[in-house]
């Protein structure tokens, strides 16, 4: 059960974290070189946001937050843990 648990929060963080990651690319807080040749209007968004997701899955960072993230998911499940008595 516990690795159940374990697996259940890293997929979770896992996926806020990528996308509020994803968010602050967008929103051009953290530098990305999104390309201005797309359409304007809604074929832009849905192209800058294409293209914002390809250069996230490529890029370490991207990697480093699934880490931390089941990082600390191990570490919430164990400080959660009961104690076993004898």
């Amino acid at each position: 059960m516990q690795t159940l648990k374990t697996v259940a929060l890293g997929t979770l963080f896992s996926v806020v974290g990528i996308v509020g990651y994803l968010f602050l690319r967008v929103d051009g807080i953290t530098e990305v070189p999104i390309s201005t040749d797309h359409a304007t209007g809604l074929s832009a968004v849905i192209g800058g946001l294409l293209e914002a997701i390809v250069s996230t899955v490529f890029d370490p960072i991207c990697w480093l937050v699934v880490a931390l993230a089941f990082g600390l998911a191990i570490w919430w499940v164990r400080s959660r843990q009961k104690p076993k008595s004898a």
